[in-house]
């Protein structure tokens, strides 16, 4: 399979044609049958686009993590602006319930480098803890460390979060860096069943002086 064209919704911006925030889901939802009417390109937090719980729920973790995104255009800086959003597989279904995410991974590993090779990221959002195994795994190792450089070792969190005096239901959060890329492998916002916007704000601690980092190094923040 070749790959040769950046599947993105995001614009291109100065602040995200390198060195940017990817955000990297599993693959487009819906149904290749029917497809959403085209939106036209904006910032990633834009509200005026991309409407979906998908991205209200990646907004409000955002926000959780102590840095929210600007959803306005008067109002939308450098940090909105460096954000650009993919998937790692190329396909479109409305589930992957059935399917064996780490060989689907393996399998598009060309689709997943080719976008990083184009938008040469900073910071990578995984929204599947499996993306950061797989990168570890026998089957890709050797091509991350071609593609970011050598790995440090990976940090697999898990918290007791008690809500309302119920334990919540517990989720990995997944840290490493790649080189000088810093990678957060989070849960999918969306098909996790059981996930609490409450149980990711556990992890503010952990994600927020990353991003602080990032902003320092990109010099959104002074």
């Amino acid at each position: 399979m070749s790959y040769h064209k950046l599947n993105v919704p995001t614009a291109s911006f100065f602040e995200n044609q390198k060195d940017g925030l990817m955000i990297c889901g599993i693959n487009w939802g819906g149904s290749p049958d029917n497809p959403s009417e085209e939106e036209s390109a904006s910032f990633f937090s834009d509200i005026r686009y991309n409407n979906y719980r998908y991205r209200t729920k990646l907004l409000k973790w955002f926000e959780l993590f102590g840095h929210p995104l600007q959803v306005k255009e008067e109002t939308a800086g450098p940090f909105e602006r460096s954000i650009v959003q993919t998937n790692w597989l190329s396909s479109q279904s409305q589930s992957m319930r059935g399917k064996h995410l780490p060989s689907e991974y393996v399998r598009e590993w060309e689709n997943f480098e080719f976008h990083v090779q184009q938008l040469q990221p900073k910071f990578i959002i995984f929204l599947s803890v499996t993306m950061l195994g797989t990168l570890n795994s026998r089957n890709c190792l050797e091509k991350a460390r071609r593609l970011f450089g050598p790995e440090a070792p990976v940090q697999i969190l898990q918290k007791d979060v008690t809500s309302g005096g119920k334990l919540l239901k517990r989720f990995r959060i997944g840290i490493q860096k790649f080189g000088d890329i810093q990678i957060v492998a989070l849960p999918h916002p969306t098909g996790s069943i059981g996930l609490s916007d409450e149980y990711i704000r556990e992890f503010a601690e952990d994600i927020s002086p990353l991003l602080d980092h990032y902003k320092i190094v990109r010099g959104f923040k002074a």
